[in-house]
């Protein structure tokens, strides 16, 4: 850290255009690191910042290390500016003192917002957010989203640092109503979960919920009272998850329920994703998207699982152009029945034109089964498309139209979707 250039000596020899230069470094003294002052705080208690802080007092300076200090105290959310530096000269016990500036940020903030969509017409969100609740980085939000189809309000506690760096522990409380095709469903919701980044790349949940579930309008009316272990894990070595332009992602989606008020109902429902990105050119202008998506529910059978835990194909995510989460296997009467097994395929060829445009054409391919895991025999339906993608500096806004190539009677001719991100 100590380090200074003493001289410098620039020889240009024109005959050969040749430019030598010749540096003379004093690397300076060994150092280690010495005290730190903090400063800046006001409503931050100093034992959080401390917990940030990735050396030890006497250890050898290590630059890397001031790096992820300041990487973990910005993604707090809680300063607008962090700022690490040193002495000029060792201490006389032979350490270099260090200094943390810091500038906080407000730690309440409001959001409004409208939406329209579509499937959903018109819809408002509005959320309240307190990031620092006991001065020691603890968040509590409440979330409220209106629209025809899906209305919710989150209520959401999280606890920074759980046990361990980079490590959550999370209380939510959840309100939804779902109105769609096959089915309306209450659901109120309660969780305990613990969220862990293990690296970089990776992020691991484990969780316990308890579900109050009511069901109307469908094949099916029932009410269900279930606990469940939601397991969720992800694997993500991409360079920008809102526009990924090679690399892979790997999620596994695992929970068991176990029915309170049905005592012999029990099941697993599982799904496993995996995405590809392949850039064709040297300026990963074109890249070529592949995603592959298996998903089963093992253990009840289809007449005893609740409408909204069952497969149904047709969102933005899978078979785009097809009426809205009615992909299933139809019942006597042409209602969708949901399934316990699914298989969907898609691939994208994204074309950036300009720095702010891109195109994209999609083809996907779809199964859901009543069988308790995914199959290749039955009918498969299949979408294609085309997409515009306006790029902004964290990502692109999307539109994609759909059109199903294997309509039903009650599809539509084609769907639009608008949303933020690629679609995968």
């Amino acid at each position: 850290p100590l380090a200074a250039i003493t001289s410098k000596e620039v020889l240009v020899d024109n005959a050969e255009k040749k430019v030598r230069v010749h540096l003379c470094i004093d690397i300076g003294p060994l150092s280690r690191f010495g005290p730190l002052t903090i400063s800046g705080l006001k409503d931050v208690n100093t034992k959080f910042i401390a917990r940030k802080i990735q050396w030890k007092e006497g250890e050898i300076y290590n630059e890397e290390l001031l790096q992820e200090t300041q990487r973990l105290l910005i993604d707090t959310d809680l300063f607008s500016s962090v700022l690490i530096s040193h002495a000029p000269v060792l201490d006389a016990a032979g350490q270099l003192p260090m200094k943390l500036q810091l500038s906080e940020t407000k730690h309440k903030s409001v959001s409004l917002g409208g939406s329209f969509a579509t499937l959903d017409g018109f819809g408002a969100v509005i959320s309240w957010e307190n990031r620092n609740l006991f001065k020691m980085g603890q968040r509590l939000s409440l979330n409220a989203n209106i629209s025809r189809i899906y209305s919710a309000g989150v209520m959401t506690y999280t606890i920074p640092d759980f046990l361990r760096m980079d490590q959550f522990y999370v209380m939510q409380g959840t309100y939804s109503r779902e109105h769609v095709t096959p089915y309306v469903a209450q659901t109120l919701a309660f969780e305990n979960r613990v969220d862990r980044k293990i690296r970089t790349e990776e992020i691991l949940n484990i969780g316990v919920r308890a579900e109050y579930i009511d069901v109307t309008k469908s094949i099916r009316d029932q009410k269900y009272t279930l606990l469940a272990l939601p397991i969720f894990y992800q694997f993500a070595h991409v360079e920008n998850i809102l526009n990924p332009l090679s690399g892979i992602i790997l999620t596994y989606f695992s929970t068991p329920y176990q029915a309170i008020s049905h005592k012999k109902i029990s099941f697993i429902r599982q799904t496993l994703t995996l995405s590809t990105y392949h850039p064709l050119d040297p300026s990963n202008r074109v890249v070529l998207a592949l995603r592959a998506q298996a998903g089963s529910i093992v253990g009840a059978g289809l007449n005893s699982l609740p409408m909204n835990k069952r497969f149904l194909g047709g969102s933005d995510e899978e078979l785009r152009g097809y009426r809205f989460k009615t992909v299933s296997p139809l019942n006597s009467d042409g209602n969708p029945t949901g399934g316990r097994g699914a298989l969907y395929g898609t691939a994208e060829l994204r074309l950036r034109l300009t720095e702010k445009i891109g195109l994209v054409g999609f083809y996907d391919i779809g199964n859901v089964t009543k069988k308790p895991y995914p199959v290749l025999e039955g009918k498969w339906l299949k979408s294609a498309g085309v997409g515009l993608r306006y790029f902004l500096f964290f990502g692109p806004l999307r539109v994609d139209v759909g059109f199903p190539i294997d309509p039903r009677p009650f599809d539509p001719f084609y769907r639009t979707y608008i949303s933020i991100g690629q679609t995968f």
